[in-house]
């Protein structure tokens, strides 16, 4: 690091994270932006490790201030092509798209199952398991999908206040739920050599530190932002820009030119 370590290189280990906490609460988020990226990443795995609640300003500034490594985004493109071309040429998961209006729960959410399996296959790790949630509307806030990293599942909110009516919807929180699956098993071992290292490392860093939408309330001028600052984190702005570029690219008339056999998927009870 540079300008903040040598700023707080002679104090004891704990009072100078404090120190540097500190800082960073009194800097805005366009001055946070103008440190070296590199130093704004080594910022944010050191503030991970020591995450509490005194962490978690300083954290939602560094996200907000640094967004996804062009060469990580670059580096992912090919095995988007290749999975929005496998996804266009599902006759099973078109036949479900076309008669979305008659299908059942557990219809929809097994032809949901075929895009969270492709998408781990795309990036070859093991799929996560797929089940169903009956969740209502809870103050306000509902999860319309979610991924449980402790059991590696995803669900999908089959409750009457849910999205599934949306095949849309429901398309892309499958895209984005499990793209968090497939960023959790990569940064599991990360070679230092992949060009995709720098933006796990920081993946690894928000699995240890991520920020919930409550959490994300963080008060000060940010109390108004706590969307803002929960897309911002790693994690989430990844999985929002990876499914947004799947169906962006799943719209060109080439996506459709490698037809994908039908398969069965097995749904998790």
């Amino acid at each position: 690091m540079t300008a903040l370590p040598e700023r707080f290189a002679g104090l004891p280990e704990a009072e100078r994270w404090s120190e540097v906490q500190g800082w960073l609460w009194e800097r805005r988020i366009e001055e946070i932006a103008g440190l070296p990226v590199a130093e704004r990443r080594e910022l944010i795995a050191a503030l991970a490790a020591r995450c509490d609640g005194h962490a978690g300003l300083a954290l939602a500034k560094l996200y907000l201030a640094t967004p996804l490594d062009a060469e990580f985004i670059a580096a992912e493109r090919g095995a988007e092509e290749r999975l929005a071309a496998d996804l266009s040429g599902d006759r099973t998961l078109a036949a479900a798209r076309k008669g979305w209006p008659t299908l059942g729960p557990n219809q929809r959410i097994a032809a949901l199952a075929r895009v969270v399996e492709q998408v781990a296959a795309a990036a070859r790790v093991m799929p996560p398991a797929v089940a169903a949630a009956w969740t209502e509307a809870e103050g306000g806030f509902l999860n319309l999908a979610e991924y449980d990293p402790e059991n590696r599942t995803v669900r999908f909110n089959a409750g009457e206040d849910g999205m599934l009516e949306s095949f849309a919807a429901s398309f892309e929180h499958a895209l984005h739920e499990a793209r968090h699956h497939v960023q959790l098993r990569l940064c599991e071992s990360i070679d230092p050599a992949d060009p995709r290292a720098a933006q796990l490392r920081l993946f690894a860093a928000n699995r240890d530190a991520y920020l919930t939408p409550e959490a994300a309330r963080m008060g000060g001028y940010l109390e108004a932002r706590p969307i803002e600052v929960y897309r911002a984190q790693p994690l989430e702005a990844d999985a929002s820009r990876f499914a947004a570029s799947v169906i962006g690219l799943m719209a060109r008339p080439a996506a459709a030119a490698r037809p994908a056999p039908a398969r069965p998927i097995k749904v998790a009870p």
